[in-house]
């Protein structure tokens, strides 16, 4: 019983590293410190990542592993298991980050959050594997348009 309690804590912990408000707070630590390049590139990743999963699940419902009722069309989106959004916002900022600081340490730390984010998603059953994977292909692809755009 501890163990279980203190795994989920621990995957929930994970989960957020992929999620949208540490995505927000880490757009305001760069603007906070004046560097608008990283700040546009984590807000463009933020958009992309919505609009891209936001296309692909209004032509494309996949269950999650542990259901979700919805009652909308909006709630429906959110419902939906492919693609990953976490993992695609995982890859994504993690992939800005490395490029901006240019070290072997932090790229390989970075590589561990986002494999923690990915890992965490499966073993929450929010995702299966394939709607991970998914939406870490998907993040690789937009890393690279955001970072051709802005280099």
């Amino acid at each position: 019983m501890f163990f279980q309690k203190h795994l989920q804590i621990l995957l929930n912990d994970a989960s957020a590293l992929g999620g949208i408000y540490f995505s927000g707070l880490l757009l305001l630590v760069f603007l906070s410190l004046g560097n608008t390049v990283v700040a546009g590139q984590i807000f463009w990743a933020i958009a992309l990542s919505f609009l891209a999963a936001g296309l692909i699940r209004a032509f494309y419902f996949k269950p999650r592993p542990k259901r979700e009722e919805h009652s909308n069309w909006i709630e429906k989106l959110d419902a939906s298991s492919f693609p990953s959004v976490h993992s695609m916002r995982a890859v994504l900022l993690y992939a800005i980050l490395a490029v901006y600081y240019r070290s072997l340490a932090i790229s390989f730390i970075l590589a561990i959050v986002t494999l923690a984010v990915c890992a965490s998603r499966v073993l929450m059953r929010k995702h299966d594997v394939v709607d991970v994977v998914g939406g870490a292909i998907i993040g690789v692809v937009e890393a690279l348009v955001i970072l051709a755009i802005f280099y």
